[in-house]
């Protein structure tokens, strides 16, 4: 930015890993110059793509930032989504900053616009997550379930009652200060949690978040095995990273109250066995919710009692 141009506003980062988000790019950026030519606020938007080894999204990606003017930046080699996301930050210029997922699409016409005027609401702003409807996909079940399960908490109603709880990376909108004061933890280079670690983070800086409903929908409905994929490797996160986050996530919690009632080797003990039975119903055409919740916590109770006594 030189020292002619106006700073942004609003600053629309989208970590890209494997994944055509070209539609996304042109319609955010076709929203922002429509803001901007009838006199509102700027917007820039930053394309971040973390070491993508897919040509083909990765082409996309790139002529559609070219396309659109949009900054399109290249990682070496892969990072993580968290540093992904703090590289863009730095690499931006506005005044509030916003995160969008590459597996986002945009349902309304005013969604920038009405971005631009949320930011005002609190330290931290989190969007609507909607879960398309339709049906599962085939071989998509699990995560189709899970996602339509999870949509009666994700009212502005629900989320509120738990507001740090409830932070999401999907589409929060966040003051550059607020940011500043915290970022994405660099240490989850791999799957998950730099939600929970983030939202642990603001509540205990005594920074504002509110929840809206301004839309986005997920696209992102993967396939079970990569479901399931994504799912093991983020509780081999969560285990890496240890307290605070374990007292923040179900599985954990859980296997917390299991060890002060002197259960938790007996249900490790339990489950153990039936994980490989499990895992062949989830990866199936008729996936159980509740067996995925124990899946969880076997596996993850499994990953606990590996990892102590490697130690030793």
């Amino acid at each position: 930015m030189t020292a002619h141009q106006p700073r942004p506003t609003l600053s629309i980062l989208i970590a890209s890993h494997n994944h055509d988000c070209s539609r996304l790019i042109a319609d955010l950026s076709a929203q922002c110059t429509r803001l901007k030519t009838s006199g509102g606020a700027l917007c820039e938007i930053i394309v971040g793509d973390d070491a993508s080894d897919n040509t083909q999204t990765l082409q996309a990606n790139r002529e559609a930032c070219a396309a659109c003017g949009v900054k399109f930046v290249e990682m070496a080699q892969n990072v993580g989504k968290a540093n992904l996301d703090n590289l863009l930050a730095d690499e931006s210029a506005g005044e509030w900053l916003m995160f969008i997922d590459d597996d986002a699409e945009v349902c309304t016409d005013d969604f920038v616009a009405q971005c631009v005027k949320d930011r005002t609401l609190a330290d931290v702003v989190c969007g609507l997550l909607i879960t398309p409807g339709g049906g599962a996909p085939e071989g998509c079940e699990l995560r189709y379930r899970y996602e339509h399960a999870a949509t009666a908490n994700r009212t502005v109603e629900a989320r509120n009652r738990h507001p740090y709880d409830n932070f999401t990376t999907f589409n929060p909108i966040m003051s550059r200060e607020a940011f500043d004061a915290t970022g994405f933890d660099p240490r989850c280079t791999d799957y998950g949690f730099e939600d929970v670690l983030f939202g642990h983070e603001i509540e205990k800086q005594g920074l504002t978040i509110a929840h809206t409903n301004t839309p986005l929908v997920h696209t992102g409905i993967d396939s079970n095995a990569s479901f399931l994929d994504k799912t093991e490797r983020a509780t081999a996160t969560l285990l890496r990273l240890g307290h605070p986050l374990t007292d923040h996530v179900g599985a954990s919690r859980v296997a917390q109250r299991l060890h002060r009632m002197g259960l938790e080797g007996l249900t490790r003990l339990a489950l153990t066995p039936l994980l490989q039975a499990i895992r062949r119903n989830l990866l199936g055409r008729r996936p159980n919710l509740t067996l995925f919740k124990i899946y969880k916590l076997g596996y993850y109770l499994k990953l606990k009692h590996e990892s102590k006594h490697k130690r030793h």
